[in-house]
């Protein structure tokens, strides 16, 4: 079987070899020319300078790329006075998406597969002086002034043919910013050049992905959190979302069947457009020369593209000598690991068959000796708690006892039968003798070997409904936008308002990062529920206590704020950070790792020495989760429960000090 199935593979493979060197590996078409629209930002000339090139020199298809204004690129595409644009925004496109895509005359070709984020910009040496400059959404109008100042009273923008909101932005929300346009995006980038090279403030509008992120370090302006209805409105008051880039082409490009199936396989990834931009700003390359000089680099990706056909009469699979080679041989291997599975199998079923015997033959001779044995009532069936008891009361009742000495055996009998083997105050002559201070020592010692998470109680948790927020709310979340955050004066004014300082500052945080726009399968209601049990599970110790959470959990935020646009956290990733920084001391006992050690305490035991309270902390946070209701991410997928919990448990590790 085997000989025959290496010797069929080998001859398909041949012959399509044969056939892939006489036709010397170009596919040709018989396709009309195809017109790509080129908008006036440099990742939409490399894109379709990609395309032009591909669909001209390896499909045989001429290919021409015009200059196009966003405006006026749409009723074009409808006339088929162009066949395709490659990098549309559809956040600044919904009505001409609606009235074109919508209507029939122009058509969805899918994902150009880059995400992109337009936002406002400025060098990030500005928050050494103005640490509180890229929070346009939180500051008081003292701040605003002070900072608008700072950037002249100027946002730098784009082209006017450019699809930009920023106007609408600074009049919805009341800035007196002046927006100056450019001529183009070399101009725009040439004004921010000079500033930074003077160390001077600058406030302009620009996008990701873009090569002047490796140049200069650009600090992203917080706007009011971006929402689908802000976006519905008349007047757009909130920042740009991030959002997919799409492919559009003509309805009469249909007709071309290559050139269509090719405008939908095409693809670039954000990596793709940073290779090619990096080629223009640091090589000095032309468009045209970045756009070859990635095909050449990527000729594996862009042939999946390129589908070839003989005479018009239908497509022919198009061969590629290293796929071909490497998918015959990994058939071949596929079929021999299969078989040997089948076989282990096999042998494992005959094995496992044999023992079952063996087992049940055992099992008949021993339950024919047990029944054939005489025992004491219930005695082989008594566990062996049961089995001191009744040794007990054998000793009390074979010897004649004093009244104490009978009353004290009855007791230890009866404590052994309960479940209050580490209470003390049952016996009234212990408790009484103990002073105040030593009984709530000895009930907080006992409690931390008794205490579990299961014990929190779970019904009826006061929640916050967040479209009802009172005045008294907003007052306390308005602290949390300045470095000098107390969580001292925090938690204390929490608590007078009668509010669970937890909940209000975790589900706070989500919306300033827009988290929960984002990943949708979060159980708010149990978020809310989990962060009041975790408030109960800290302690009131001198530092790791409440106060503290609230102080990290604030620096977190802000610092993921002010980094934004270095580190471009993901939605799971500044959730992970943020629900960390919450329960990174959870229980904390208030003593640290040494002296766990040092005393050889259970947690030391249980951790082997090894980040003990780091590792009781994530442990204890993920046990409370396993309550089902708590559990606010059941809907996760598997794939993200595990990135998230690894992001968690990472983040808590991290915290030890002593690595």
């Amino acid at each position: 079987f085997f000989f025959f199935f290496f010797f069929l593979c080998n001859s398909t493979f041949y012959v399509l070899l044969c056939t892939y060197l006489k036709r010397g590996g170009r596919a040709e078409w018989d396709d009309e020319a195809v017109t790509l629209a080129e908008n006036s930002w440099t990742s939409s000339a490399l894109s379709a300078a990609v395309a032009g090139i591909i669909l001209s020199n390896y499909m045989g298809v001429t290919a021409r790329v015009v200059p196009a204004a966003e405006s006026t690129m749409w009723p074009k595409l409808a006339s088929g006075e162009l066949d395709a644009c490659l990098e549309v925004w559809p956040s600044g496109h919904a009505e001409d998406i609606a009235t074109y895509v919508g209507g029939g005359t122009v058509v969805d070709a899918g994902l150009l597969g880059t995400v992109g984020r337009i936002g406002w910009y400025f060098p990030d040496y500005v928050l050494v002086d103005y640490p509180y400059a890229a929070n346009f959404a939180s500051l008081d109008e003292l701040h605003l002034r002070t900072i608008f100042d700072v950037f002249n009273y100027t946002l730098y923008d784009g082209p006017t043919a450019w699809t930009s909101h920023d106007e609408a932005i600074c009049a919805c929300n009341g800035w007196n910013l002046t927006v100056v346009h450019t001529e183009s995006e070399e101009q725009l980038l040439a004004r921010v050049d000079d500033a930074i090279s003077r160390r001077a403030p600058i406030l302009f509008y620009l996008w990701t992905p873009h090569q002047v992120f490796s140049k200069h370090n650009l600090v992203r302006v917080s706007l009011p959190v971006y929402t689908a209805s802000c976006y519905r409105q008349t007047e757009i008051c909130c920042d740009y979302p991030e959002e997919d880039l799409l492919k559009v082409a003509t309805q009469t490009l249909q007709d071309n069947p290559g050139s269509f199936r090719f405008t939908q396989m095409f693809t670039l990834k954000r990596e793709d457009q940073i290779e090619m931009l990096s080629y223009v700003a640091y090589s000095n390359l032309s468009i045209t020369e970045s756009a070859c000089a990635w095909v050449q680099n990527h000729a594996d990706t862009w042939r999946l593209w390129v589908i070839d056909r003989t005479d018009g009469h239908g497509p022919r699979l198009q061969v590629v000598l290293p796929v071909s080679l490497v998918a015959l041989f990994l058939a071949l291997l596929v079929a021999v690991i299969l078989l040997a599975i089948v076989a282990h199998q096999i042998r494992q079923r005959r094995r496992m068959r044999k023992i079952n015997i063996e087992l049940e033959t055992q099992n008949k001779q021993l339950l024919t000796a047990l029944m054939g044995t005489e025992t004491v009532e219930g005695e082989l069936l008594d566990t062996p708690v049961e089995s001191v008891i009744g040794i007990l009361k054998t000793f009390l009742q074979g010897k004649v006892w004093t009244e104490q000495e009978k009353l004290q055996l009855e007791f230890v009998i009866g404590m052994i039968a309960s479940r209050k083997l580490f209470r003390f105050d049952d016996n009234p002559e212990v408790s009484e003798s103990l002073e105040k201070d030593v009984k709530e020592y000895l009930y907080d010692q006992i409690l931390q070997k008794t205490y579990s998470v299961h014990t929190i109680p779970t019904d009826n948790v006061d929640v916050i409904e967040w479209d009802e927020l009172q005045q008294t709310d907003l007052a306390l979340l308005s602290m949390t936008g300045a470095w000098s955050f107390s969580g001292v004066d925090f938690v204390t004014q929490c608590e007078e308002a009668g509010k669970n300082p937890f909940e209000l500052l975790l589900m706070h945080f989500l919306r300033e990062h827009s988290v929960l726009d984002t990943l949708t399968t979060i159980n708010v209601p149990k978020l809310q529920q989990y962060m009041v049990a975790t408030y109960m599970m800290y302690k009131d110790n001198p530092y790791h206590n409440t106060r503290h959470v609230c102080d990290v959990a604030q620096a977190v935020h802000w610092m993921i704020l002010a980094c934004d646009n270095v580190m471009q956290l993901q939605p799971l990733e500044r959730f992970a950070l943020l629900f960390a920084s919450f329960i990174h001391d959870m229980s904390h006992p208030g003593v640290n790792n040494n002296f766990l050690i040092a005393t050889r305490d259970d947690l030391a035991q249980t951790y082997n020495d090894i980040s003990v309270l780091e590792s009781m902390h994530v442990s204890s946070a993920f046990k409370l989760m396993a309550q089902p209701a708590l559990n606010f991410i059941a809907d996760f997928s598997p794939h993200k429960y595990k990135e998230f919990r690894s992001l968690v448990v990472t983040a808590i590790l991290a915290t030890d000090m002593a690595k």
